[in-house]
């Protein structure tokens, strides 16, 4: 009776171990909190299905991107590609989708001692300030380009 419980402490040792550097007992404990010794057979099957799902996707993938890159046909400088052309409207959609930029500080041009050009943080478009001898200020818009 000793003998057989001394074997049977010592495959438990041993599964224990075992158990300890499994990679997938450890992701399953981490997965779901717990010692690697206290995960159950099914949450073994749960994790060991998505761990073999998932390095089969990358695997395919992989292979995949890589026949698409080998066998990609050459093209001269400067002819895009579909996705080139995709990508190209993409971004030039954004810039037509972005908000104006507006100054905080405000830039300031003297010209013949009395107008000065200013882009205040308010206007979008650069205004001229005319300020004349008797102290009156006038705000005018000023074409640009």
């Amino acid at each position: 009776m000793t003998a057989a419980s001394d074997a049977v402490t010592a495959a438990m040792k041993v599964r224990s171990d075992e158990i300890s550097q499994n990679q997938i007992f450890r992701l399953a404990a981490m997965w779901y909190r717990k010692d690697p010794q206290k995960v159950t057979p099914d949450q073994f099957e749960a994790v060991r299905f998505w761990f073999s799902t998932f390095s089969a996707v990358a695997v395919s993938l992989a292979g995949t991107v890589a026949a698409f890159v080998y066998y990609a046909k050459e093209r001269p400088a400067g002819r895009f590609s579909p996705l080139g052309k995709l990508t190209q409207g993409l971004r030039a959609w954004v810039a037509r989708r972005r908000r104006n930029i507006y100054r905080d500080k405000i830039v300031e041009k003297y010209k013949d001692g009395k107008h000065i050009v200013l882009i205040p943080w308010w206007i979008w478009r650069p205004a001229k300030v005319d300020v004349r001898d008797d102290g009156v200020v006038q705000l005018k818009a000023v074409k640009v380009g």
